[in-house]
């Protein structure tokens, strides 16, 4: 009760990004003319914003049979937009926790935590399958073997745990499963409730040019336009 009361009387000032600003469009020239395929457009509390979205579809349609993998299932909304935008030969590899196993942090604020556990894992996405090129994973991301998938993804999403212990775990797994031309997406950065993404991300970007979309809590680092 105390935090619920302390997060409505001080609310946490936004945090200025320190990456620098991309406009996706820019990035991307033929965004806004390309026509996507969507499903489940309610927005949900904790996932991606809307905007995200169409952007993750859009990046798993550009390319000719796009591997993807994405560290983070949850209720299975992007992984499902992104399916139904692949090309043919496309295919998606999306890792979570098992069924029952809640997370020993969370990225939601306190007062959401009951509603977001009580969702199935997939929930979105177990209506539309088996028709879609996806491949559902099990795991604790920490200890998963991603060496079946290593050198092939063109797209890597991480979405996973938003403690810093495994964000880095993830983030070093997303750089081995990555092609040389491919590009990863971390979400949650400059998110209010997860500061330590935010503070990992920027540490990271005195290493590798990472920069995040504008109006998005995506941070990208793109290894060429190909």
């Amino acid at each position: 009760m105390l935090e619920r009361l302390k997060r409505a009387f001080f609310p946490e000032r936004p945090h200025v990004p320190s990456l620098p600003a991309t406009d996706f469009s820019a990035t991307f020239v033929d965004y806004p003319t390309t026509t996507l395929a969507m499903q489940r457009m309610d927005e949900c509390t904790g996932g991606v914003s809307l905007l995200e979205l169409a952007y993750l579809a859009y990046l798993a349609k550009r390319r000719a049979a796009c591997q993807i993998f994405e560290i983070g299932t949850s209720m299975g909304r992007t992984t499902l937009n992104m399916a139904l935008n692949l090309a043919p030969g496309g295919h998606i590899y999306s890792l979570d926790l098992p069924p029952g196993i809640i997370p020993h942090e969370s990225r939601y604020a306190p007062a959401q935590d009951a509603e977001i556990k009580q969702l199935p894992r997939a929930a979105f996405l177990q209506p539309y399958l088996p028709g879609l090129p996806v491949t559902l994973l099990q795991g604790d991301s920490t200890a998963f073997d991603f060496s079946p998938w290593s050198g092939r993804m063109d797209l890597v999403f991480v979405d996973g745990g938003h403690v810093r212990s495994v964000l880095e775990s993830d983030t070093t797994n997303a750089f081995k499963l990555i092609k040389p031309s491919g590009i990863i997406l971390w979400h949650d950065y400059t998110q209010p409730a997860c500061p330590e993404v935010t503070g990992y991300l920027e540490e990271l970007a005195h290493r590798y040019p990472l920069r995040y979309f504008r109006g998005t809590h995506l941070a990208v680092l793109q290894a060429s336009p190909g």
